[in-house]
């Protein structure tokens, strides 16, 4: 087992229904289907999440503010528009990809996971920083303790997680050159989960505001594409991701990972 190391990495952690809806390709679903299996993902929430079947539309109370999304609006929007005109329907159109996958990543826009319904993620794990620091709770990655999202099982399947990538550290050179400075505690995970803030260059907010993510910064060559191009082009960079709506980033090479720590 190889573990390549190319751009930061990004961990999200999910229901395992909506892992496994990911996993069979559900972006052919109808528009009524995506709705229900988004109410089903997250009938947890009770009745802050429901369908208008009458108006086939989502309707979802955050706490925060009451939104409606469209279950399917039809219309035909670049990777970008939908960003910012999100339906129900959207969130399936690019299905995580389970294995390997070669590198560099030619396809245009293939980003897992950065469609997403913001007000959703407010109803499910807080409308607030303060209501999400309450569902924070403590658990033990990588040999550190570092706090994330309680709900929906987060904390408790990154934890999960982390004693399969310790195990993999030990059968696996790669693996432990990467995750050694981790393990070891020279470099230290705490700030690298939650953090209330909005995607440079956007309006949205991170995955990080809810505690759902997590970064693992290397040392050895981490690539992120706003990094690189901060180095080509300050001026352009600094505008953050708006100014790249029409570009497609393509590291030049697999970062340098050496033979031994």
């Amino acid at each position: 087992m190889r573990l390549v190391i190319y751009f930061t990495i990004f961990i999200f952690v999910f229901l395992n229904c909506f892992l496994q809806a990911q996993e069979n390709d559900f972006s052919s679903l109808e528009s009524s289907q995506s709705c229900e299996l988004v109410q089903k993902i997250y009938s947890v929430c009770g009745d802050n999440v429901k369908i208008d079947k009458e108006a086939n539309i989502l309707l979802v109370d955050s706490g925060f503010k009451k939104s409606k999304y469209i279950c399917d609006d039809g219309k035909k929007l670049d990777f970008y528009e939908r960003m910012e005109n999100m339906d129900v329907r959207s969130l399936f159109l690019i299905p995580y990809q389970m294995g390997s996958i070669p590198l560099p990543e030619v396809r245009k826009n293939f980003d897992p996971g950065r469609l997403r319904l913001e007000q959703l993620n407010r109803t499910v794990f807080g409308s607030s920083e303060s209501n999400v620091k309450k569902n924070l709770v403590e658990i033990q990655f990588l040999n550190q303790k570092i706090k994330f999202q309680k709900k929906l099982g987060a904390a408790q399947r990154l934890e999960m997680v982390g004693t399969k990538l310790v195990y993999l550290s030990q059968i696996d050179n790669e693996a432990k050159i990467f995750l050694d400075p981790f393990l070891s505690q020279k470099k230290q995970l705490q700030g690298m989960t939650f953090s209330w803030r909005n995607i440079a260059g956007t309006q949205r907010l991170s995955n990080h505001s809810f505690g759902t993510a997590i970064d693992l910064l290397s040392s050895h060559g981490a690539q992120y594409w706003l990094w690189d191009e901060k180095k080509k082009n300050p001026q352009k960079a600094a505008l953050g991701e708006s100014a790249y709506r029409f570009d497609h980033y393509i590291p030049e090479k697999r970062p340098y990972i050496p033979d031994k720590i």
